[in-house]
């Protein structure tokens, strides 16, 4: 197999991590070159791949397809990115989803043992894309103004900030 780049050649790996549910780790890779092993102590799962020289594609050299290894329940390819990307419509459905429970189903799902710590920060992940999605919509409030005074001729539109905020403009009512 043949990659563009070497992100696009660990992104493969490690989504093939996740699906197969085996821990991954990237031994002595460096820009021309990447080594991928499976952590469990013996088992002959490896993958090299290496720039290729007419052009600069990454290519699998080496490969050995077959893991006697059993599922890993420690699984270091499952981070917190990982979980908020998987789970986010879960999150986004419902903010006061419980971190115990969603460790539950992470342990469900991907048969992975996660810390509480990573769960959270996984949340953590989600709800501060939420809000930095919400805050943006706050700066055009100025231009929701002058549409509302463009399309009604003659109204009265006002924008009250928050008086305690002086620093930063705070939008509290119309």
């Amino acid at each position: 197999m043949v990659f563009k780049s070497k992100k696009q050649l660990t992104r493969a790996i490690k989504r093939y991590g996740l699906a197969t549910k085996r821990s991954i780790s990237f031994k002595k890779s460096v820009e021309a070159r990447v080594r991928a092993k499976c952590d469990w102590l013996g088992c002959p799962w490896l993958l090299y791949a290496g720039k290729t020289s007419r052009c600069s594609r990454f290519q699998i050299i080496t490969f050995e397809d077959e893991h006697q290894c059993a599922q890993n329940r420690d699984n270091k390819l499952v981070t917190a990115k990982v979980i908020a990307k998987r789970y986010e419509h879960f999150i986004l459905a419902n903010p006061l989803w419980k971190i115990d429970s969603m460790k539950a189903i992470v342990m469900k799902d991907m048969f992975v043992d996660v810390s509480i710590s990573k769960c959270k920060a996984a949340k953590k992940i989600v709800m501060d894309k939420l809000m930095c999605g919400m805050k943006s919509e706050y700066t055009k409030i100025f231009y929701y103004q002058l549409e509302l005074l463009r399309s009604n001729p003659g109204s009265t539109v006002v924008v009250c900030l928050d008086p305690k905020e002086m620093e930063i403009n705070v939008f509290q009512q119309f």
